[in-house]
């Protein structure tokens, strides 16, 4: 996998660029560490990533500024669509500890402070994160789709949120209550 990051910063930021990354890529306790300072610029990034999105769109004569069609009936490069999906942690477990029936020592787990559950197709209950996108298309092209915005779908306000007297998962004030 680091030798995919490696060649794509090759093509994209130049040789002295991927011949400055190490041989080997972060471990986890790497990005714990790196955490805190990626939350700090992660509205930045998000921002930068839209834009990009929103300008290779416009390159490619989607969104153009001159209407086509109707306000009825649009355009299909000017039409933008959404979908959302949940997508599932990569551990089922809701619990951050439990306790080992056969032995009584307590067992530790990894679990996704954001997830929760989710209603999909209206009916039906996963565990896990929502996530909406939000993309435009080329109707003549096949895979031309452009993603514009994407982003977590909270199914709660984080203001309702805190002043919900139901317990969190976690016990602490930083996770969503079921």
């Amino acid at each position: 996998m680091w030798k995919i990051v490696r060649e794509g910063v090759r093509q994209h930021r130049g040789d002295a660029a991927a011949d400055g990354l190490p041989e080997t890529g972060p471990q986890r306790h790497h990005w714990h560490d790196f955490r805190p300072k990626m939350l700090d610029a992660l509205q930045d990034l998000r921002e930068a990533s839209r834009d990009a999105w929103i300008n290779q769109a416009l390159a490619q004569g989607m969104l153009a500024k001159k209407r086509r069609g109707t306000p009825v009936r649009p355009h299909p490069s000017q039409v933008i669509t959404g979908d959302g999906t949940v997508v599932r942690p990569a551990s089922d477990q809701t619990e951050e500890f439990t306790i080992d029936e056969r032995t009584g020592v307590p067992r530790r787990h990894r679990v996704d402070p954001d997830a929760t559950i989710q209603l999909e197709g209206g009916d039906r209950e996963i565990y896990g994160n929502k996530l909406v996108s939000f993309s435009i298309r080329d109707e003549c092209s096949p895979h031309s789709r452009i993603i514009l915005n994407t982003d977590t779908a909270r199914h709660q306000s984080k203001e309702l949120e805190s002043q919900s007297d139901r317990p969190s998962r976690h016990g602490d004030s930083h996770t969503r209550p079921w």
